[in-house]
């Protein structure tokens, strides 16, 4: 492959890579937020719980275990992933995906914990 060989099309896809960078003005991968979004699922998921916990209500149960699944779980596992493939990291669309997933997993909670038990 081209890209991992250091041939030209690796140097041109440096090149985009760091003009990128400059035009953003940060670099945030998308393991780094993955990991960061991550935390924050799961310290979310472990009040939600502890509240459950105190209150003696679970009628939200299945809200708390998906927000702990597609929060937690997921996130870190794409982290994992971008992580282990430096190359797919700091691409735009991986950053995208990740953004996606962070805001698609607050509606799908609403939804959860309004459904009838």
């Amino acid at each position: 492959m081209a890209v991992l060989d250091g041939g030209a099309r690796g140097r041109s896809l440096n090149t985009a890579l760091a003009a990128h960078r400059i035009s953003w003005g940060i670099e945030m991968k998308a393991s780094i937020l993955s990991f960061r979004a991550a935390v924050l699922m799961v310290i979310a998921g472990m009040v939600w719980g502890i509240v459950m916990g105190i209150s003696q209500d679970h009628s939200t149960l299945p809200a708390h275990a998906h927000l702990n699944l597609l929060g937690w779980v997921s996130l870190f596992l794409f982290g994992i992933y971008y992580h282990l493939h430096p190359t797919i990291d700091v691409n735009r669309l991986a950053s995208v995906q990740v953004w996606i997933w962070i805001r698609r997993v607050p509606i799908a909670e609403v939804v959860w914990s309004t459904r009838a038990p």
